[in-house]
C-alpha cells in the first residue's frame, strides 16, 4: 500500500476525530528521527496513540524493505515535493557587442544633454 493511500485513509477517520493533515504530518517528521527501539516500543505500546503507530510502523516497513520509494514518499509528505529547478542560461555579449551596446548609451546620454 502506498504512503499517499495510508495518509489518505488516516486523514479520513483522523478528521472524524478532530485531527488533520498537520497532525499527520507532524506525526512523520516527528517520528522520522526515533530510534529503532523507540519506534517498536511505539508499535507495542497499545496506549500509545493510533496515528503514531501507524507512522512508527511505516517508517519501519520502509527501512526493513529497504524500500526507498517509501522512503521519498514520506519525506515528501512531511515537506513536499522539491520544485523544478529553473536554468537559466547567462550568455555573455562578445566584446564588439558590449562596445556598440556602450556606444549606444553614450549617444543616448548625448541626446538628452
Amino acid at each position: 500500500m502506498s504512503i499517499f493511500v495510508l495518509v489518505a485513509n488516516l486523514q479520513v477517520v483522523l478528521k472524524n476525530k478532530g485531527y488533520g493533515s498537520y497532525d499527520i504530518r507532524l506525526a512523520f517528521l516527528e517520528l522520522s528521527f526515533y530510534t529503532w527501539e523507540e519506534l517498536e516500543e511505539i508499535t507495542a505500546n497499545k496506549t500509545t496513540p493510533i496515528i503514531a503507530r501507524i507512522v512508527a510502523n511505516q517508517l519501519m516497513n520502509a527501512f526493513k524493505k529497504t524500500d526507498w520509494s517509501k522512503v521519498k514518499d514520506i519525506i515528501e509528505h512531511i515537506i513536499g515535493k522539491p520544485s523544478q529547478p529553473l536554468i537559466q542560461a547567462i550568455i555573455e555579449p562578445t566584446r564588439e557587442e558590449r562596445e556598440k551596446r556602450l556606444i549606444e548609451l553614450i549617444n543616448m546620454m548625448n541626446i538628452h544633454e
